[in-house]
C-alpha cells in the first residue's frame, strides 16, 4: 500500500472497519483503534455482534448511521467479496 492510498484513507472522514473482534484483538480492533487516534469517525462492524450490548460493533454495513466515505475489510478474501457485494 502506497503512503498515497493511507493518506486517502486517513482524509475520510467516516470509515467502516469490517471484521473486528468482539475481544478487541486482532488486527481489525487495532485498525479501529488507529483511526480513531488519527480522528476518523469508525464504525465497526462484526457480523456476530449483538445489538445494544457494550462492544459498540455494528452487525452490518447497513445498520451503520452514517453515509461511509471507506471500508477497510480484515475477514478472509471469500468473504471481503461477500461485504462488497452486499454494499451495492
Amino acid at each position: 500500500m502506497s503512503s498515497k492510498t493511507i493518506e486517502e484513507i486517513l482524509n475520510c472522514r467516516n470509515i467502516a472497519v469490517v471484521g473486528v473482534s468482539r475481544n478487541q484483538k486482532g488486527f481489525g480492533f487495532t485498525a479501529v483503534q488507529s483511526l480513531k487516534n488519527s480522528g476518523c469517525n469508525v464504525y465497526a462492524v462484526n457480523k456476530n455482534s449483538i445489538p445494544g450490548d457494550s462492544t459498540n460493533l455494528f452487525p452490518k454495513l447497513s445498520a451503520i448511521p452514517a453515509a461511509l466515505d471507506a471500508i477497510i475489510t480484515t475477514v478472509p478474501p471469500d468473504e471481503t467479496m461477500n461485504v462488497f457485494k452486499r454494499c451495492h
